[in-house]
């Protein structure tokens, strides 16, 4: 199981280095950063879980998304306060 999460940290660490080169879409890249940030979530690592949720914060802004921002948001207020 530690190496499949070794692999899977390794991959998104990636991933958001790729992130601007390949996505020709705001909403992809704030999908990909929401997703990694639910990773980071379970794995319990919140720093990197805020820095991906709020990356995907911006993008979803960006892109006119305010009622994803909304809940996003209301997301990682739960996330907080369980800490």
């Amino acid at each position: 199981m530690k190496g499949l999460r070794r692999t899977l940290v390794r991959l998104l660490q990636h991933t958001n280095s790729l992130c601007d080169m390949f996505f020709q879409f705001v909403h992809e890249e704030a999908l990909a950063c929401e997703l990694a940030g639910y990773f980071y979530a379970e794995l319990r690592d919140t720093k990197k879980a805020m820095e991906h949720f709020l990356r995907a914060h911006e993008k979803y802004h960006e892109w006119g998304a305010f009622g994803k921002c909304d809940c996003l948001f209301k997301f990682v207020e739960r996330i907080l306060s369980l800490r």
